[in-house]
């Protein structure tokens, strides 16, 4: 028999952020991977800061801050194009999927766990003045459904800060609000 083949394109979508977040290897790897993210060379953050604290609406909570150089957003789909937002917001955009990247994107997974989260909100302000604002409102409610849905980030530009530069990530009621 003579059989023809034919070409599938392979989905990489939110089974993978479902995964990543359901097989972490320990409840608080997102504070490592937060840390990874803000101590990397490229950012250039002088002073890291990781708040947990309790919020009566969603439990215990988590934030992290740095003065470094902040996240820019282009919205472009060419990896090339991208900012640190965009890249932050994608999955896998990194070097190991043989991107060329720094060491702030070099797996692309560990921004993932932050969707373990009932709510995700990120301001960031770069060097050159550009600010954005980011909020994810259920993520892990999404994300955790018998048929996923995609978490949408909803990005604002020129959102005020109260900062010079740098980045400030709220992971409010992260795994369900639990206390570790």
């Amino acid at each position: 028999e003579v059989y023809t083949s034919k070409e599938h394109d392979i989905k990489i979508g939110i089974g993978i952020i479902k995964q990543v977040i359901q097989n972490r290897g320990h409840h608080l790897d997102v504070i490592r991977e937060a840390l990874s993210n803000s101590c990397s060379q490229e950012v250039k953050a002088t002073k890291v800061v990781i708040n947990i604290f309790y919020e009566p609406s969603y439990g215990w909570c988590l934030s992290f801050e740095d003065n470094g150089v902040g996240m820019d957003y282009t919205g472009e789909q060419e990896p090339s194009k991208k900012g640190r937002l965009d890249k932050f917001l994608d999955l896998s955009y990194s070097g190991v999927s043989g991107l060329i990247s720094d060491e702030f994107s070099y797996k692309g997974l560990g921004a993932k766990l932050m969707y373990l989260c009932k709510r995700l909100e990120i301001e960031t302000k770069t060097e050159n003045g550009k600010s954005f604002r980011v909020i994810v409102d259920d993520p892990m409610g999404k994300l955790l459904k018998k048929e996923p849905e995609k978490p949408i980030p909803q990005i604002y530009q020129d959102s005020p800060v109260n900062f010079k530069h740098g980045t400030v990530i709220k992971v409010l009621g992260y795994d369900e609000g639990r206390k570790y």
